[in-house]
């Protein structure tokens, strides 16, 4: 019987990928030395003592490091001890001089007024005057002013009112961030000096011609 190699060959286990690749680093190792090595660093720092414990004291005493105090508990009831006597004589003051509460004055825009006079004519007795009183926080003296007039504005009138609100809403928002940022700049003045200009800034003229431009024809 004649024998055939090819016959034999898918019998044969052939190797994974990984292990080839294993094979081949062991392979080529040996035709390369280790004197080329990084050489491992010596610190020499078998003579020095260890450092201390942050529980441990020079002398190797233990410290306590516990609070003397337990923390504070959050309290989950209204305190029983008596008020202290500035705080009561205050709210006692404050009593005395708002005895229906805090409750500013408020001007009502042109739409609020129309939305009041709608609701007390689709409901007198769900909305009296007391009840619109208290939900648009006025007085009922003003509620009673606002639904006898009868003075409606024109469309151009409605028109120059709400740009006329925008116009007052916008310097109230200006007027805040200016406040905000000098409070800033009083409480942080090293960061205030130190500030730099953007390139917009730079690039751009301020001040009475800065809308001047110069070209060359």
């Amino acid at each position: 019987m004649r024998f055939s190699y090819f016959r034999l060959t898918p019998l044969i286990h052939t190797p994974s990928p990984h292990t080839q690749s294993w094979l081949h680093k062991v392979s080529l190792h040996r035709y390369y030395s280790t004197a080329n090595e990084p050489r491992k660093r010596d610190w020499r720092l078998a003579g020095h003592p260890a450092p201390l414990s942050l529980t441990e004291d020079a002398e190797g005493k233990t410290l306590d490091l516990s609070e003397d105090e337990p923390p504070p508990r959050r309290r989950k009831r209204a305190p029983v001890e008596d008020t202290p006597e500035e705080w009561r004589r205050h709210r006692l003051a404050i009593k005395e001089a708002f005895p229906q509460g805090w409750s500013p004055s408020r001007k009502l825009s042109r739409e609020a007024m129309d939305g009041m006079r709608a609701m007390h004519m689709y409901d007198k007795n769900t909305f009296p005057t007391p009840v619109l009183a208290e939900k648009f926080k006025i007085s009922p003296e003003a509620v009673r002013r606002i639904l006898r007039s009868k003075w409606e504005p024109s469309r151009e009138q409605r028109a120059r009112f709400a740009e006329r609100e925008r116009r007052s809403r916008e310097e109230r928002k200006m007027q805040n961030r200016l406040e905000e940022k000098k409070q800033k700049m009083e409480l942080f003045p090293e960061a205030a000096e130190q500030r730099k200009p953007n390139r917009r800034e730079e690039r751009e003229p301020r001040g009475i011609d800065s809308k001047d431009r110069l070209y060359f024809g």
